[in-house]
């Protein structure tokens, strides 16, 4: 029985597959390994780079506290819970949020002192009228400072931007 050139043709293609088939098989296995390892790495890479930046955000948009020690001039003895208008100023090479924070009087003249205070919301420029005399310079910023109270008679200064 004779064959016919399509069916020669055919019966050699079937057998070339016969023996290339396991090597292609192998072939595609390694490079569903190879996709899948690049594949969760990319994942996993974009996962931290969303999960650092988070936070920092979160504090950006004002949903999370930050607590800063900062150089304060608190002005006179506060009454627990006392809510009191301070104006902040950063320097221009500080990374930091805020760099000095003012909540004396006008007339009070008093030393300034490192200490830590929680900031929360967004910031605003203050208005140029209210920024006080001999003060340091910088970006001024108006804020609702308060002295909360906790238990056992300790506190803490919170401040958050005045809207």
């Amino acid at each position: 029985m004779t064959k016919t050139r399509t069916e020669r043709i055919y019966a050699v293609m079937n057998f070339a597959l016969d023996i290339m088939e396991p090597v292609i098989n192998y072939v595609l296995a390694l490079t569903r390994i190879v996709l899948l390892t690049v594949g969760i790495a990319l994942f996993g890479y974009a996962t931290f780079l969303i999960v650092t930046s988070i936070p920092e955000w979160v504090r950006n948009e004002g949903l999370w506290p930050s607590t800063l020690h900062v150089q304060a001039n608190i002005g006179a003895p506060w009454l627990p819970d006392e809510e009191r208008a301070c104006l902040s100023w950063t320097d221009s090479t500080s990374k930091q949020t805020v760099d000095v924070l003012d909540c004396s009087n006008d007339g009070e003249r008093s030393a300034y002192h490192n200490i830590p205070i929680e900031f929360t919301a967004r910031r605003k420029p203050a208005s140029a009228s209210s920024q006080k005399p001999n003060t340091p310079t910088g970006d001024p910023r108006l804020w609702r400072c308060r002295r909360v109270s906790r238990f056992l008679a300790d506190y803490y200064f919170a401040c958050q931007a005045d809207q």
